[in-house]
Parts: C-alpha cells; structure tokens; sequence
C-alpha cells in the first residue's frame, strides 16, 4: 500500500479541487481493503458527539456506498460494543473502527476499545479509519505497539503526514487518508437572508477584543433532542431493545448523525465569511464555498492537516494567531 505523504505537487501546488483530489484518495486507499458489497461492522459510533464527529460518520457511510455497501451489518459505540452480538450479525468481513478523534491515549475509553476489539477477533481484517496519532505516555504506546504486532491483518490509516511519521513505528501497514468526512456529500442548508462574519472556535474562544467588533462568535453544535437521538438513548439504556433491533439499529445510527451534520450546515450558511480552528468546519465551508480564515488548535492537529491536504485551497486564509485571523476575516469576501 502506498503510505508516501503527498509530495509538493500534491499539497503545496493546491489542485483546483481539493476537495475531489481528497475523495479520490479516499476511495483508492479503502478499495484494497474493503471489498465491493463486503458485510462490515462499523464501530465506535459518536453517541454524544458534535456535528464534525457526525460528519466523519456519515462520510465513512459514503464511502462504504461508493463500495456497494448500503449499510454496515453491525453498529456500535463505545459502551455498547458487544463481540458476541458482532459475530452474530457480521460473521465475516472487514471490522471497520471509526476514525477522526485521536489514536493514542489522550481518549482513553476509544483506545481501549480499539484494542479490545484487535483482541476479540485476532483473525479477522480490522481497519482504523483515519485518525490523528498522540500518545503522551511512552508505555501506553510500547502498549499499542504490542497488541498491534500480534494482529495478523490489521490497517492503520491516518489523515496527516505527521501522524504517518508515528503509524510507522507500529509493526502493521500504514496509510495516509484524508478525513472521511471529506467523502460525505456537500451539505445543504438554508440560505441566511443576511449573511455574517463568524468564529467558530473549540472550547469557546471568542475573537480578541481589539478586533471584535463586527465578528460574531458561534457554538459549533453538539447533541440535539431529536426524535432519532431520543429513540437510540431509550435502546442504549435497554440491551434486550439493542440486541432485537440488529440490523435495523445501522440506519438509525445514521439519521441521528445527518441530523447532527445538518444542524452544522445551518450555522454555516449564516457566514459570509468564518474563522475557526475545527477540522470539520474547515472541510464543510469549503464544501459550502465559504471563504475562511484557519488556525491551529494548539495541538497541531489541524495545522498537520492543513499542510497535507488543503494548503493553498481557494477561500482558506492560514492564520498563525487569533489576533491575525480576526484582522484578516472581514477582507476575505472582498
């Protein structure tokens, strides 16, 4: 498998559509691993995610479609994970582990079911879908180095050239692949009737105050009390209800991750023009074609993507500081 990072005509040169460069390599990275029509199981479901979490979700349905595979045979999160039940409805096939958070242990409940899973089915081909890669103890990652190495036929793919650089010292292959949430289709929402200049930033950062003035800070969304979202906490909290459900539980899943997803692209269709330093308001603004300013979230994380896949995209404005975008976000639909 190709696992080379983007060369410099790749990333820094900036094709006209990044946005279809990044799903064609989605869909070329996925074809030696998933075969068309295969059953799969999809785990790792965001139960109490925001709209980007969601958007990784639907973007990975897509590119099962685009792999005639309609729906996964087996759903589940992280507390709801049941090896037993996994077998029963998905006796063969890929077993396929969500991607977009963080593979290592700053979210230690998602890492343990990742190796708790490499170890239930030890025969059976696992893929990580793509991930950044952080791990702040050393023994944590002697760890997962450990289970790794004694899968026969597990895949670890990662969305930045930097996370690739660690994905090597594990003994598996290794891949580079955009976010999937890259693959989803572009959302829709309702035209703003007056457009305006927006910040949408992680935990809560508001624009500084000397340059605030006609900037207006927005909550990117999370959970919403939807009919679908009710419907999936009252079964969570029923095993017999989870257990009947089985095939029927894969398109749930998905409406309360659409719904989430839609909820997003109404906030950005308010925007004129946005700041922010999300990896998926970043992606769904330029599926929407609205310019942005883009700054790092203090871990690296974003900036690592950025330089891999969408440096020099049309519409995005790189920021080194929060100062820098709220000077530079009023300008950019001039």
């Amino acid at each position: 498998m190709d696992d080379r990072a983007p060369d410099a005509a790749e990333t820094a040169g900036a094709p006209p559509d990044v946005l279809a460069q990044m799903r064609a390599r989605i869909d070329s990275v996925l074809a030696p691993l998933v075969p068309k029509g295969a059953p799969v199981a999809l785990l790792d479901f965001p139960d109490a995610g925001d709209a980007g979490d969601a958007a990784i979700w639907v973007g990975q349905l897509e590119a099962l479609r685009a792999r005639d595979i309609r729906e996964p045979r087996y759903v589940a999160t992280v507390e709801t994970y049941d090896p037993l039940e996994l077998r029963r409805h998905c006796p063969d096939g890929p077993i396929l582990l969500s991607g977009g958070a963080t593979f290592g242990d700053v979210f230690p409940r998602h890492q343990e079911l990742r190796e708790k899973v490499l170890h239930d089915f030890p025969d059976r081909r696992i893929v990580q879908l793509p991930q950044s890669i952080e791990f702040r103890s050393a023994s944590a990652l002697d760890a997962a180095r450990r289970i790794v190495a004694g899968h026969r036929d597990f895949t670890l793919l990662v969305r930045s050239a930097r996370s690739l650089d660690v994905a090597r010292r594990f003994d598996a292959p290794s891949a580079l692949c955009p976010d999937l949430a890259a693959r989803m289709r572009t959302p829709a929402g309702p035209p703003a009737a007056q457009r305006r200049l927006l910040w949408i930033m992680a935990n809560g950062k508001r624009p500084p105050g000397s340059a605030a003035e006609g900037i207006e800070s927005a909550e990117w969304p999370g959970d919403e009390p939807s009919l679908a979202r009710r419907a999936v906490t009252w079964i969570h909290d029923r095993p017999r209800a989870l257990a009947a459900l089985g095939r029927r539980l894969p398109p749930l899943y998905r409406r309360v991750a659409e719904a989430r997803v839609r909820r997003g692209a109404v906030l950005l269709q308010q925007a004129r023009a946005l700041a922010t330093d999300r990896i998926h308001v970043h992606l769904m603004a330029l599926m929407a074609g609205i310019p942005h300013c883009l700054m790092d979230d203090g871990s690296g994380t974003v900036g690592a993507y950025y330089e891999t896949w969408t440096k020099g995209a049309g519409g995005v404005a790189w920021c080194e500081s929060a100062d820098e975008a709220a000077a530079r976000l009023p300008d950019l639909t001039a």
